[in-house]
């Protein structure tokens, strides 16, 4: 999230600075408003297609199967030199 909001700020910054009296002395003319309207249809259109594309890429490839293999059995406990002299728990090894 930092760097999506950092990055939108730096384009923030950076369409704003032709109509600052600094893009005036930097020789910065600024954009024709049609040329952002077009600019944000491009954006929206990129961001639909990933989607698409990344939603029939998962149906394709992953049909049924888990991400991850499950590991049968319980969690082996480890027996420490302090299990002598501990009241031993439910479930612990002595």
């Amino acid at each position: 999230m930092p760097l999506a909001a950092t990055s939108l700020a730096c384009v923030l910054v950076g369409a704003a600075i032709p109509f600052t009296p600094i893009g005036h002395l930097l020789g910065f003319t600024p954009l024709p408003p049609l040329f952002f309207a077009a600019l944000a249809a491009m954006v929206v259109t990129y961001l639909v297609l990933v989607e698409i594309a990344k939603t029939l890429s998962y149906r394709r490839h992953l049909t049924g199967r888990p991400l991850a293999v499950p590991v049968g059995g319980p969690e082996p406990v480890v027996p420490r030199w302090a299990t002598r002299w501990t009241h031993p728990r439910r479930g612990w090894a002595t």
